[in-house]
C-alpha cells in the first residue's frame, strides 16, 4: 500500500504536470489554466484571459480531472492503467487527463470517449491504457496520446463558434 503522503505527492505532480503543459499549449490563445479551488468534481479550469466579466468566463470554462497512475512503488501488474472518474467527476468535466507517471505519457481524452462501468450501485467512466497499445500505431488510445491540441480545440469551438465541447470530433 502506497502512504498517503505519496499519493498526494504523485497526484500534485501530476496536477502540476498538466497545468504547465496547458499553459504553454494556452500561451497568446487568450485563455489560460488554473487549479481549481472552489469546485468539487475537477481539478483545472480553463478560462477566458481577464477582459470578460465572471459570468462569461464560467459560461466559456473548460474543466479538466486529472488522474495520476504510477506502478513503480506498486508492484503488481505494470502492464496496464486504468484511470477511473466517479459519477461526480464525470458530470462536472469536460475532460480527462490521464498521467502515466512510469512511462511520462499524457492522455487528453473528452469525457464522451469514456467507457462507462456499473460497480456496486454506482457508475465510474473508465480509460485502459496498456503498455501494448503505446507499441501500437492503430488504436483508440494513440488518438488521446499527448494530444494537446483537443483542449486548444475546444476553447476555439467554445468560444468563436459557440458549440459545445461534447461536439468535438477526434480525427487521425
Amino acid at each position: 500500500m502506497i502512504p498517503q503522503n505519496i499519493k498526494h505527492l504523485l497526484q500534485d505532480i501530476g496536477e502540476n504536470n498538466v497545468l504547465l503543459r496547458l499553459y504553454l499549449e494556452l500561451y497568446n490563445s487568450g485563455w489560460s489554466a488554473y487549479r481549481n479551488l472552489h469546485e468539487s468534481g475537477c481539478d483545472i479550469l480553463i478560462l477566458p484571459n481577464q477582459g470578460h466579466s465572471l459570468s462569461i468566463q464560467s459560461f466559456y470554462s473548460i474543466k479538466i480531472e486529472v488522474k495520476t497512475r504510477q506502478k513503480i512503488i506498486f508492484k503488481g501488474n505494470n502492464k496496464s492503467v486504468h484511470f477511473t472518474m466517479t459519477q461526480n467527476e464525470f458530470d462536472s468535466s469536460h475532460f480527462l487527463v490521464a498521467y502515466w507517471f512510469d512511462e511520462n505519457e499524457f492522455f487528453i481524452v473528452p469525457k464522451n470517449y469514456l467507457h462507462k462501468q456499473k460497480v456496486n450501485d454506482t457508475f465510474v467512466y473508465k480509460f485502459i491504457v496498456t503498455k501494448k497499445m503505446l507499441g501500437e500505431d492503430e488504436n483508440k488510445v494513440q488518438l488521446f496520446r499527448n494530444n494537446w491540441k483537443l483542449v486548444t480545440q475546444a476553447t476555439r469551438m467554445t468560444w468563436n463558434e459557440g458549440r459545445s465541447i461534447e461536439d468535438l470530433v477526434i480525427e487521425k
